[in-house]
């Protein structure tokens, strides 16, 4: 785990416009009815269970239940367990990801 979170700082990059796309998308398919059909079909499919941009919130949804999810994790490790020093690094480095993204995004 502590291995991947420089895979996560790299991914936060890509976040950082995410509320940008977001709104791009909206506006798209306000103004092309062909994005706005292209959207409802998909949305329509039988293999989709969620809107469209549920599926593009999703990875920033995740990055910001990480560290809760390692906490609930480590709670139960003593410090002498093997995992202990790792977990916990890793809850650092990904609240401090987390911390950078939220205030590049000014949220």
């Amino acid at each position: 785990m502590l291995k991947n979170i420089q895979s996560m700082k790299q991914l936060t990059i890509h976040l950082w416009k995410h509320d940008e796309i977001l709104m791009e998308l909206e506006n798209g398919i306000k103004n092309s009815r062909k994005l706005e059909t292209f959207c409802r079909d998909f949305e329509l499919q039988k293999v989709c269970y969620l809107p469209l941009n549920t599926f593009l919130l999703r990875p920033l949804h995740r990055l910001m239940h990480y560290k809760q999810i390692m906490e609930r994790l480590c709670k139960p490790y003593p410090p002498s367990h093997i995992d202990f020093r790792d977990s916990r690094a890793y809850i650092e480095r990904g609240s401090s990801c987390k911390i950078q993204l939220l205030e590049d995004q000014k949220w």
